[in-house]
């Protein structure tokens, strides 16, 4: 339980509840004794006076003089009774009043907590159920505070990314597209360093296509990279951060123009998950922005990415019959003709079937609106997971068709797990209904036709439903890996 800084001390419930029965027992025990000593002196006086009769010596005054002693003495005992139930009551109300004040505090702390109001925690908080209580609250402020807070981030999250999609939808050409990149930076952080590299039709230079408002007007690019090969945020494909440009293990890149100390962030813009580019951007020496200034960019290059790849593919029909439109992939025919383009050099090649699971049900319990967005969603990490030079496809409907030219033999596990993790990090988010995935992997040797991949893979893909779903199978290995995100292929099992 948290202890608040103890103030005056505060009477506990017990405590209260015996101050209460003070009065009582004080009543009782005065009483008790009073009508003892009454007794014993009218027994004492009786005698006296009996004594008194028996000599012939019993007067008036006699009688007298001890009725007043008795008045005297119930008088007397009387004082003591009001007096000692005086003090009881005293103590009672002070004692309520203290009670009373820490349960308005508690209360007041309750409402605020229900209204959302700033909160200032109870400050004396004692070991009874009350002072549980107390403490209790201030835990459940402080998470409601940090629930607030994480909820209040989505939303502008969500608002921001509308926004975005919503301002690049109105953009009909990519100079329009790069001015809603440009507002977009501005709108992020306003006064944020920031630029935007492309790679020109060659895809051997890199060059400054926009920048934001703060270095718009400077004509020497931030970033010293030159081609996208060099770029380890878009050879890597995932964001990268810097918390200062002199670190060991920081971008070289970052020591061009003036040699000033700094922080920065990198994020790779993919087009049909081909890396075409990368969002820099500067900060002070070891002062990175928040969470959410980072989710922002990474959205700017994220739909930035998938807005340049639907206007460059809708402008030629060829290019435009070329992709998905739900998702920005390549759909069905383009993955042949992009298949014997990638399998010119004649070396081995691999292909992965993906498809989400219970996807029907997903549509019927959420609607088809949040079927779209899971498979523009699936699409994103798949795009997220694959090198530069490898191809990503819609193949219909929830399955999708990854290939890799060349790779090594333990590239489809990695790529699986990379999938795995970049969907569970986005799942996590609270954007999205949880759903998972069943992959079917094959390997291929040069030349294989693309036609007897893609029946290998289907087949892998199918044992894998049979076994469960949220499994991957590799036709040939017998391997089931379970769908945990591993960060390791050790992970997987054999299937015997």
């Amino acid at each position: 339980m948290a202890m608040g800084k103890r103030g005056p001390r505060t009477p506990s419930i017990r405590a209260v509840l015996l101050i209460n029965l003070l009065p009582t027992l004080v009543f009782a025990v005065v009483i008790t004794v009073s009508s003892a000593a009454v007794v014993w002196w009218i027994g004492t006086r009786g005698d006296a006076l009996a004594a008194l009769q028996e000599r012939g010596a019993l007067s008036a005054e006699a009688i007298r003089g001890s009725l007043d002693q008795m008045s005297w003495t119930w008088l007397g005992a009387l004082a003591v009774f009001l007096t000692a139930t005086g003090a009881g009551l005293w103590a009672t109300r002070r004692a309520y009043r203290r009670l009373v004040a820490r349960l308005e505090s508690v209360a007041s702390y309750a409402d605020s907590i229900t209204r959302g109001a700033p909160l200032k925690a109870p400050v004396a908080l004692t070991d009874d159920a009350l002072g549980v209580l107390e403490g209790s609250l201030v835990e459940l402020g402080r998470a409601v505070c940090a629930r607030e807070r994480a909820l209040r981030d989505q939303s502008a999250q969500r608002a921001f990314e509308g926004q975005l999609v919503t301002a690049f939808k109105m953009a009909p050409d990519e100079e329009r597209s790069l001015d809603v990149v440009r507002r977009g930076l501005d709108a992020t952080a306003p006064g944020l360093v920031a630029e935007l590299l492309l790679a020109d039709s060659s895809q051997a230079h890199l060059r400054r296509a926009t920048a934001s408002p703060a270095v718009a007007g400077t004509p020497t690019a931030l970033c010293g990279v030159e081609t996208p090969s060099a770029c380890p945020a878009s050879g890597g494909g995932h964001r990268l951060t810097f918390e200062d440009s002199g670190a060991l293990d920081a971008c070289h890149h970052l020591h061009v123009g003036s040699g000033t100390p700094c922080a920065a962030a990198c994020f790779p813009v993919a087009v049909a998950g081909r890396t075409v580019g990368v969002l820099h951007c500067r900060f002070d020496a070891g002062a990175l922005p928040s969470e959410l200034v980072l989710g922002r960019l990474a959205c700017v290059a994220q739909e930035t990415g998938t807005r340049l790849g639907m206007l460059r593919a809708l402008s030629s029909s060829e290019l435009a019959a070329a992709t998905d439109p739900l998702t920005g992939l390549l759909n069905r025919r383009s993955l042949d003709v992009q298949y014997g383009r990638a399998t010119r050099t004649g070396s081995a090649v691999s292909l992965i079937m993906a498809d989400l699971d219970h996807f029907k049900r997903l549509n019927d319990t959420f609607g088809h609106e949040a079927g779209d967005r899971a498979l523009r969603v699936f699409a994103q990490c798949l795009t997220a997971a694959v090198r530069g030079g490898d191809i990503v496809a819609r193949f219909g409907g929830e399955e999708f068709v990854i290939v890799l030219p060349g790779a090594p033999p333990d590239a489809i596990l990695r790529v699986i797990g990379a999938i795995r993790r970049e969907l569970k990090t986005r799942i996590g988010g609270g954007d999205l209904p949880s759903f998972t995935s069943s992959f079917g992997a094959v390997e291929g040797g040069p030349g294989t036709p693309l036609e007897e991949l893609l029946r290998g893979a289907d087949a892998a893909l199918y044992e894998a439903k049979q076994a469960g779903r949220n499994r991957t199978v590799v036709q040939g290995h017998g391997v089931v890996e379970q769908g945990a995100a591993e960060d390791e292929p050790a992970a997987a099992r054999i299937v015997v």
